[in-house]
């Protein structure tokens, strides 16, 4: 051991040795030198296990590290070959403080990176916001944060402090979707879930669909933002009883209400038009026009054949009449012979009446000729 400072009275040393073999004197004490201890040290503790075992709940810091200047390594830990930790403090010279892992003497890498600014960096030392992360190759293989949880994992507050947003895993027994939840009213409420691929509002289970929206009262609206909520501004399509309806407003005072049901769709494949129901006929949608013939139209009117019927899917088992579509003939068959347009068969009646009524019409000549004869 190197000189000491040390008062007679406060020297218990080995000679042999020079080593210390018990402890220093309380007092303020000087060491010009180095200072090996072979077991531990403590401070404002005794009986440790512990090499360097530190306390005193009545301070601030236990442990103060200073640096007169300069850019390089104020704390450091060497646990042997590929594991050198160092903490930084860069002061002045830079603004930022390091969390350095190094190698070897010739190649360090930033862990962790505080700018003077407040900004935060993990894998970049230029952080450019409060917390910026940067991990080489990106989504899937090396995603640049994660976190671990059996509940809340991200939360968010409002500038006065209140809860208002979070992202929780919620365990439904087999699994654990990703559900979003917000506070504004003070009640925290279900957002949005994420599991599989599909996205569930209203529901921690969307199964049904990639989207699936679950709702007791209206689960979608549209609203047109330029035009606020006057006439038509506003849609709205509620599920009631089994029904889906199809709401628009008819106010122009700002309130969804009174509103008409222009469509309305029955779990039995009816469907409700509140109003007049057209379909597209213009010329400019249509190509290679030509005139039905009333020798066409008379034929097809002889094959179709009018039958009564019920839908299956129909409760209540409501008569029908009308036509099934395999059986009509091509003239009026769509192409899967599955359904039929009404506006085909008005066609086919419309010119075989018109060829009818020109067949009453010469029948008409013949009996008033004849009766000029008889007469």
């Amino acid at each position: 051991m190197s000189e000491q400072n040390l008062p007679a009275q406060k020297q218990i040393i080995n000679a042999n040795e020079e080593t210390m073999s018990d402890q220093i004197a309380p007092d303020d004490t000087t060491i010009n030198g180095n200072l090996f201890v072979t077991k531990t040290v403590s401070i404002g503790a005794c009986n440790t296990d512990a090499k360097l075992h530190i306390s005193e709940p009545s301070l601030r810091g236990n442990i103060k590290l200073f640096a007169i200047s300069g850019v390089g390594h104020d704390f450091g830990y060497d646990g042997g070959t590929d594991n050198f930790f160092a903490f930084a403090h860069y002061g002045q010279e830079s603004g930022q403080t390091k969390f350095v892992w190094q190698a070897n003497e010739a190649s360090t890498r930033d862990l962790l990176t505080i700018k003077n600014t407040g900004n935060i960096g993990i894998g970049t030392s230029a952080p450019q916001n409060r917390l910026h992360v940067v991990a080489p190759g990106g989504f899937p293989n090396n995603v640049p944060i994660v976190a671990q949880s059996v509940s809340t994992f991200f939360g968010a507050r409002d500038a006065a402090g209140n809860e208002r947003f979070a992202i929780n895993l919620d365990s439904d027994g087999t699994s654990y979707p990703v559900n979003f939840y917000d506070k504004y009213d003070g009640t925290w409420r279900h957002s949005i879930s994420l599991k599989l691929g599909k996205v569930g509002i209203g529901t921690t289970n969307p199964q049904y669909a990639r989207l699936t929206i679950e709702d007791g009262a209206v689960p979608l609206a549209f609203r047109e933002s330029d035009r606020s909520l006057t006439e038509g501004g506003l849609w709205r399509m509620p599920l009631d009883a089994g029904m889906l309806r199809f709401d628009v407003n008819t106010s122009a005072s700002g309130n969804f209400l009174p509103y008409i049901t222009p469509l309305t769709m029955f779990p039995n494949g009816n469907v409700h038009v509140g109003g007049t129901l057209t379909q597209g006929s213009s010329r400019e949608l249509k190509e290679n026009i030509a005139e039905l013939s009333g020798k066409e139209a008379v034929e097809a009117l002889e094959k179709l054949n009018p039958v009564k019927f019920n839908y299956k899917a129909d409760s209540e088992k409501n008569l029908h009449i009308g036509f099934i579509a395999e059986d009509v003939p091509e003239l009026v068959a769509t192409s899967d012979r599955k359904a039929l347009s009404p506006m085909d068969i008005v066609a086919v009646l419309t010119q075989a009446l018109k060829e009818q009524q020109k067949t009453i019409l010469a029948l008409a000549e013949k009996v008033k000729l004849l009766e000029y004869q008889t007469a």
